[in-house]
């Protein structure tokens, strides 16, 4: 890679080799990684709008879905940089990557982060979603519950 390059075009100039180094560099600062299963929805809110927003839309996903695609657990805890939140959201039914992005979008997730975890997904990176998190903030154990109890939707994937 270029060292050239602005902090924000390495963060653009994306591959999978990339993600690899990416996520050791992270494990080996002390951070987890929560990586989305099949039904699964991350959400990453930096700011008072992006949280008002996500509320709102929440709303109007709940009071639209059908019985039968309807979100079965959502857990919100302060992200890493402590300004904002992350929103783990478990579906009743799998999605596309594609489709997550499109959800974690709607629902006013980080537009930037989006945009370029679709980018990702086009160049065939297949989890091009995830969130780091810091160990013992986030509600690891309740999603390892949420998980078990939503497993008929996410075998397979």
């Amino acid at each position: 890679m270029d060292r050239n390059k602005t902090a924000k075009e390495k963060e653009e100039d994306y591959n999978n080799l990339l993600r690899e180094e990416y996520v050791k560099r992270i494990l080996a600062d002390g951070f987890e990684i929560l990586e989305p299963e099949g039904n699964e929805l991350l959400i990453d809110l930096d700011t008072p709008e992006q949280i008002r927003m996500f509320h709102s839309q929440y709303e109007m996903l709940e009071r639209n879905m059908c019985d039968e695609c309807y979100p079965l657990a959502k857990f919100i805890w302060p992200s890493r940089g402590g300004n904002g939140e992350h929103v783990y959201i478990a579906m009743d039914f799998n999605m596309t990557p594609g489709e997550r992005i499109a959800f974690q979008a709607a629902l006013g997730s980080d537009p930037k982060r989006e945009l370029l975890s679709l980018i990702r997904f086009k160049k065939g990176d297949i989890k091009p979603t995830i969130l780091v998190e810091v160990p013992g903030m986030w509600p690891q154990e309740n999603i390892k519950i949420a998980r078990r109890m939503s497993i008929k939707y996410t075998d397979g994937q």
